[in-house]
């Protein structure tokens, strides 16, 4: 094999991976903290259908107060669809 060209077998190449070669490196060389990632509440997402469109849209939460999801949004949203009570 010719000086200079890589050989790759099982993900490596030249017998390491790309994770191992890049392990601890920070792109600007100080180690930094990674910011929390910031979620959507999926209690303000509501869908609106117009004409056969179905369109998402996030709301505010005082828009919330006066528009209630519906039981298919909440299926879809992976939310809980049944108001558990205590027995």
């Amino acid at each position: 094999m010719r000086e200079g060209l890589r050989s790759r077998a099982n993900g490596k190449v030249n017998g390491e991976t790309y994770a191992d070669k890049v392990k601890g490196v920070v792109a600007t060389g100080v180690e930094t903290q990674v910011p929390a990632i910031e979620r959507t509440d999926y209690s303000l997402w509501r869908l609106k259908v117009k004409h056969g469109r179905q369109t998402w849209h996030y709301i505010t939460p005082e828009e919330a107060k006066t528009w209630p999801q519906s039981i298919p949004e909440k299926y879809h949203l992976g939310l809980d669809t049944v108001l558990f009570t205590s027995l």
